[in-house]
């Protein structure tokens, strides 16, 4: 799945809440994600967020991208997976 991510302000860039991303290959399994689920009346589902690395002693190994100050007229492409 790719998506695609730019700012919808008139204002100017981004000044707070930068978009983030991390490099797939630099996380670990199980240990640098936290899983929760969720109840729906049909069905149980559940959604899988990274542990923050800041939180974590032993996370440094994550690689983060940050996009801060963008632009309208900037997008950022990227493979979901």
């Amino acid at each position: 799945m790719l998506n695609v991510w730019r700012s919808i302000s008139d204002k100017g860039p981004v000044q707070q809440f930068p978009l983030a991303v991390c490099a797939a290959d630099s996380l670990k399994y199980p240990e640098d994600f936290v899983v929760f689920e969720i109840q729906y009346k049909d069905r149980i589902g559940e959604n899988w967020f990274i542990r923050d690395s800041v939180d974590s002693k032993n996370s440094h190994h994550q690689k983060w991208f940050y996009y801060p100050r963008m632009k309208k007229n900037e997008a950022l492409i990227f493979k979901q997976v």
